[in-house]
């Protein structure tokens, strides 16, 4: 990242309005302020005291965030109270950021506070949800990725039977082109929707053969599951 980089940054993290000016020194404080905010919410989570120097970055950029308001004069001579400007944007871009951190560490907030927790992810986010048991950062990523990682693969451990008897898959065969495709979808018997496969056939060079081309579109019902029936189908295939 570089000064300029941090600086759009603000802007659309929605910090500032405007793009502030940013130097490298500054840039290198957001960096030991990120680790402070890091090393913060780690320790809370292991409910580890050892995080007071952590804790004492936080608090060195409160006073940043505050922007003293202004009494002056309008075109008729009246006061008017103002709000004032910030005279160094940048620096008041990181006391707005270590303001909310402090806010969600030294107050209730903190038992929302979350690490994922996918074996392949640690990012740190604030549960919202309304039982507050909230696990991965994102359920379509790293919940599915997880829960389908859970399961055992084909061929493996045989699972119990959800259904007193297996259902056997029914197809509606459309499209034929004689020689060239056949076209099929599923009506029934695997737990995927939307399911349309084509055959494609083309003659080999010189009157030799014919090469086959298989190819599937599906949604799987249960998400994250769709990469095992396309294993299982192309297996079939082959």
């Amino acid at each position: 990242m570089t000064p300029a980089d941090l600086a759009e940054w603000t802007v659309r993290a929605k910090v500032l309005a405007d793009t502030p000016d940013v130097a490298s020194a500054l840039l290198e404080s957001a960096r030991a302020l990120r680790e402070a905010i890091n090393a913060a919410v780690v320790a809370l989570g292991e409910s580890d005291a050892g995080s007071t120097s952590a804790l004492a970055t936080i608090d060195r950029w409160l006073p940043a965030a505050l922007v003293p308001d202004r009494l002056g004069a309008d075109d008729d001579g009246l006061p008017v109270l103002t709000a004032g400007r910030p005279t160094d944007a940048g620096r008041h871009a990181l006391g707005l950021i270590a303001r909310d951190a402090a806010q969600m560490l030294g107050t209730d907030q903190r038992d929302r506070v979350r690490v994922c927790a996918s074996e392949t992810c640690s990012a740190r986010f604030y549960d919202r949800s309304r039982a507050g048991r909230r696990r991965w950062c994102s359920m379509p990523g790293c919940g599915n990725v997880e829960k389908a990682r859970r399961r055992p693969p084909c061929g493996g451990r045989r699972r119990r039977r959800m259904t007193p008897r297996a259902q056997p898959s029914r197809f509606y065969f459309g499209a034929m082109s004689p020689s060239r495709r056949l076209s099929y979808a599923l009506l029934g018997g695997l737990a995927v929707r939307d399911y349309r496969a084509d055959l494609d056939l083309t003659p080999g060079g010189g009157g030799h053969g014919t090469q086959l081309r298989w190819h599937t579109t599906f949604t799987a019902k249960v998400p994250g599951s769709g990469w095992l029936y396309l294993r299982a189908l192309t297996k079939a295939t082959q």
